[in-house]
């Protein structure tokens, strides 16, 4: 994804995410 740059995997960090989760959710998308 084009999402996955710093500045999203800091949001992500903060927000107690992982990209692993993102993953799971485009897949259900």
């Amino acid at each position: 994804l084009c999402l996955y740059d710093g500045r999203f995997d800091k949001a992500l960090s903060s927000a107690g995410l992982s990209r692993g989760d993102i993953e799971l959710f485009m897949d259900r998308v």
